[in-house]
């Protein structure tokens, strides 16, 4: 699972800026940031890139999936709809047993594949299902 609040207060700290400054920045509402911090939200995937680019890290080490904090410049990210259909692909799994080992129902993914985009722990399901990081789940990396 993810430690989001968790290493976003150590990444505050360590950067000397408050939570409403970063928000500010970022144009995040400050109690948007307040709840991933108190862990009372889960954010999207927009929120969560912008985020990891202020901080120049991966999506991995943001949400304490990975305790490598090396900075790389992460490249923009395209579309999810495009990179998710090419993990599906490369990955030579089915939508179908994504959502039989995930509980995702196929309107998930058709919804995604619309330009909707997921959320924290919807991201981490389907890393783990394609057995690929985060940062390559969005080909941040």
């Amino acid at each position: 699972m993810s430690n989001l609040g968790e290493r976003l207060k150590s990444l505050l700290s360590e950067n000397g800026i408050s939570a409403s400054a970063l928000a500010k920045k970022l144009e995040i509402a400050p109690a948007t940031l307040r709840n991933w911090i108190n862990f009372d939200c889960d954010p999207k995937l927009m929120h969560l890139v912008l985020v990891a680019d202020y901080f120049d890290c991966s999506l991995e080490y943001l949400v304490g999936r990975s305790n490598d904090y090396s900075k790389s410049g992460f490249k923009p990210i395209p579309p999810f709809s495009t990179q998710l259909k090419k993990v599906i692909a490369d990955s030579g799994k089915s939508i179908y047993a994504a959502c039989k080992h995930t509980t995702f129902e196929y309107q998930c993914f058709a919804d995604w594949f619309h330009g909707q985009l997921p959320r924290l722990s919807s991201m981490i399901k389907l890393a783990d299902f394609f057995e690929v990081t985060l940062d390559q789940l969005v080909e941040r990396e």
